[in-house]
């Protein structure tokens, strides 16, 4: 397993909101716009936290949880690869 303590990681945390409305369904939804907290970037229906402390993996994951209910991002699409890495 590499050390990556020693290595620079840049923590991205995927804070979920839930927003619900009460509208009949459409047939094409328009994208969500939300109001992310002070401090995070919105992309998509998500709030995004970065911070370049290092960290290993775990702490990281432990950090983001405990933001709000986060997560440390997964990135599934080149989009959101780009998004993260901007």
């Amino acid at each position: 397993m590499a050390q990556t303590s020693s290595y620079f990681m840049l923590i991205s945390c995927l804070m979920f909101l839930s927003q619900s409305q009460g509208q009949e369904a459409q047939t094409e939804l328009p994208q969500a716009r939300i109001s992310c907290p002070e401090g995070t970037n919105a992309y998509r229906s998500y709030c995004y936290y970065f911070n370049e402390d290092r960290e290993t993996w775990v702490d990281a994951d432990l950090y983001c949880q405990n933001m709000n209910s986060g997560n440390l991002v997964s990135v599934l699409t080149q989009a959101e690869g780009a998004f993260v890495a901007s």
